[in-house]
């Protein structure tokens, strides 16, 4: 076995066929999952938005939506996920939703509210590894911050995440979206070399960027992001046709591995911060050492 596939299985990961709970992994024995690795951890590794963010090889009037859990003390907006169950029509409604493990530890009423919506097959839910702890200082440039501040592994922090993902028996697929869709070329070999694929986005809606055929759509429902929420209408909703992640993987021939250009700060609007974690429900949570699911133990190269 390559030192990627044992990694993904002492881990708890699954190999490709992981994209999507309520997909089928891509055709040619897998060749669009490495393709899409290939393609989504390749340079120049800037510092924002590396990895998949868009689709051309899908029809018009489609897109791919993203909703990020990172660290929050706010309300948990299931009335946005209420909307989405009100737009599926006969299938679920096909979601990637970005757990980080400090969000899951402080919502897990929250968290068990989206199972449930799975095992009814209300929601086809792809959950996207976003860390464990997703550290974030608003004082700190975007260089010295998230998964490059100082003191931060992370490969424990991807390793970690997932293990408590399957702890409360989400089952984590092959993406990953780093906090603050902040990286660089060690961040993004970490992610190569554990096989999960970076997922950037397009369409960051609470930033005012628009919707295109194909766009990875990223919106917040952890309370710090309701412009956000607002900007996915219930006209928008109705009109786009939804496509769930391993979709990407499918049409990675076509999927943009260099990232959208964004101004940094990110975190500047009218309400606020935006897609960043209360600096008390991020940097300043512990976590208790006499909990197992709280404590996952780090994954070492003896383990592999």
């Amino acid at each position: 076995m390559s030192t990627t596939g044992g990694l993904l299985l002492s881990a708890g990961l699954s190999p490709p066929d992981a994209c999507a709970e309520s997909a089928t992994p891509p055709d040619d024995d897998d060749a669009g999952y490495f393709r899409a690795l290939r393609r989504a951890t390749a340079g120049p590794w800037p510092l924002q938005n590396q990895g998949l963010t868009r689709s051309l090889a899908t029809e018009p009037g489609t897109a791919f939506l993203t909703v990020d859990l990172c660290p929050s003390t706010r309300r948990f907006d299931q009335d946005f996920f209420e909307r989405l169950l009100r737009h599926r029509g006969e299938a679920p409604f096909p979601v990637g939703v970005s757990v980080s493990g400090l969000w899951l530890l402080k919502h897990q009423a929250a968290f068990s509210w989206l199972q449930e919506r799975v095992r009814r097959q209300e929601l086809a839910i792809t959950w996207v590894n976003h860390t464990l702890r997703h550290r974030y200082v608003p004082t700190l440039p975007p260089e010295r911050n998230f998964l490059l501040m100082a003191g931060t592994d992370a490969r424990d922090e991807m390793l970690d995440n997932a293990r408590l993902l399957l702890e409360h028996e989400a089952r984590p697929s092959a993406f990953v979206r780093f906090p603050g869709l902040v990286s660089d070329r060690h961040v993004t070999g970490v992610a190569r070399d554990l096989g999960l694929i970076p997922l950037g986005a397009d369409a960051w809606l609470a930033k005012g960027q628009p919707i295109r055929d194909g766009s990875v759509v990223l919106v917040h429902a952890n309370g710090n992001e309701p412009a956000g929420l607002r900007a996915l209408t219930d006209d928008v909703l109705a009109a786009t046709r939804w496509l769930p992640l391993a979709d990407l993987l499918r049409s990675v021939e076509a999927c943009f591995a260099v990232p959208t250009p964004s101004a940094w700060p990110m975190q500047s609007g009218p309400e606020g911060p935006l897609a960043h974690p209360d600096p008390e429900g991020s940097t300043r949570s512990t976590l208790r050492s006499n909990s197992p699911a709280a404590s996952p133990r780090p994954l070492r190269g003896s383990d592999a």
